[in-house]
């Protein structure tokens, strides 16, 4: 028999390998509550002293739910493993009443099953967190790989619930995921998790351009649930690989924050956000976006709510540069039918552009040469056109 005084060894990379393989497919959505429970293909191996911390006398939890997911070793187990994410679901950290109190425990239960799970998952390199990007612009959490959101969550307390699940849906206007059937999301009401699955719908008639299927809920307030739930998030982090192949890639993340070097702050979501220290910024852009509001300007994005010192711009385009000449010629068109709104200049290049016989427009180079020259005329200090190929 090994030594009381030798520590066993810790195999929890090994473990963990076995726990996170992911399957030949997407399941579908059919598929997914039965997927997503599914137990593990091996038990957690734990040390006498970590493996009594689960005391079954409680009531928290059952030795029939204990034994579904850990095994009492004495040879050897997942030290590591036991430390960083099993421990804090035993003794999870106190919340009170306020939505800012509840982080840390939601934190230490589904964000810490995320990373630690997905941090040995070869196909997550780029696994990257974000909290509270913009009340307005983001969910509360989100998950990144390869710039994508795969996995997100709307949190609340119980004192300002709201309707959760509903902000889930409005802050997807547009399905950019690909030939994704769905992504994965949450919403929590204090200690009340819900997990859905978001998708495009089917019919196209629907209103609705995202909808919401419920797959399950937990109560972080029970043991035995936070325990089940370190299980859901696992398998979770199974498919988000797959997930994210199936979604066109993307040149900037789905959600990021920057800053500039004059102290604006740029919140980039499903919206955009820039909060500016001038005032003078927000009332300049209120100006521009009144006109062409007025005068019904096509390709533009909206102003859709502002304050003494930020604007909240919708929709998001997509950053991405052109794959041809052919695309680039329609954001361009795209680009001067705005600006054809604030600038009369523009007024006879966009007739030529739109002339009922294609015969009768000008071929793509000559556009695009006429266009570079009005831009030199606007931005005199910028060489940027110059690198793009008319022929």
């Amino acid at each position: 028999a090994p030594s009381i005084l030798v520590a066993p060894k810790d195999i929890t990379v090994e473990i963990i390998k076995k726990l996170i393989q992911s399957p030949d497919q997407l399941p579908h959505k059919s598929d997914l509550k039965n997927f997503l429970n599914e137990n593990p293909p091996v038990k957690i191996p734990l040390a006498p002293i970590h493996f009594s911390q689960f005391n079954t006398s409680l009531g928290g939890i059952t030795e029939e739910e204990r034994d579904t997911y850990f095994i009492l070793s004495t040879e050897a187990e997942c030290t590591s493993l036991y430390l960083r994410l099993i421990a804090p679901l035993i003794y999870p950290p106190s919340y009170g009443k306020t939505e800012d109190s509840y982080h840390c425990l939601w934190d230490c239960v589904i964000k810490n099953a995320i990373e630690t799970f997905g941090m040995h998952n070869a196909s997550l390199p780029t696994l990257e967190f974000d909290r509270n990007t913009s009340k307005r612009t983001s969910t509360d959490m989100v998950v990144l790989v390869r710039n994508v959101c795969p996995f997100r969550g709307e949190e609340k307390s119980w004192e300002e619930a709201g309707d959760p699940s509903s902000e889930l849906i409005d802050k997807i206007k547009d399905w950019t995921y690909g030939d994704a059937p769905y992504i994965l999301a949450y919403y929590a009401i204090g200690v009340q998790i819900t997990f859905v699955a978001l998708y495009k719908p089917e019919n196209k008639k629907r209103k609705q351009n995202i909808c919401s299927e419920r797959i399950a809920e937990f109560d972080l307030g029970r043991l035995s649930d936070r325990v089940r739930i370190m299980n859901f998030l696992r398998n979770i982090c199974r498919i988000l690989p797959i997930i994210v192949n199936l979604c066109p890639q993307r040149d900037s993340p789905e959600f990021q924050t920057m800053v500039r070097t004059n102290g604006t702050v740029i919140e980039l979501g499903y919206a955009i956000k820039k909060k500016f220290a001038n005032e003078d910024r927000v009332a300049h852009l209120k100006e521009i976006y009144g006109i062409l509001s007025a005068n019904n300007v096509r390709f533009s994005d909206k102003l859709e709510h502002s304050s003494t010192h930020s604007v909240n711009l919708a929709p998001r385009g997509e950053q991405r540069e052109p794959n041809d000449l052919k695309e680039l010629l329609q954001a361009l068109i795209c680009t001067l039918t705005c600006l054809k709104g604030m600038h009369e200049k523009l007024l006879s290049f966009s007739t030529d552009l739109c002339k009922h016989n294609p015969n009768n427009r000008p071929t793509t180079s000559v556009a695009l040469d006429r266009a570079k020259d009005m831009f030199r005329e606007w931005f005199a200090n910028d060489n940027w056109l110059e690198k793009i190929e008319t022929e």
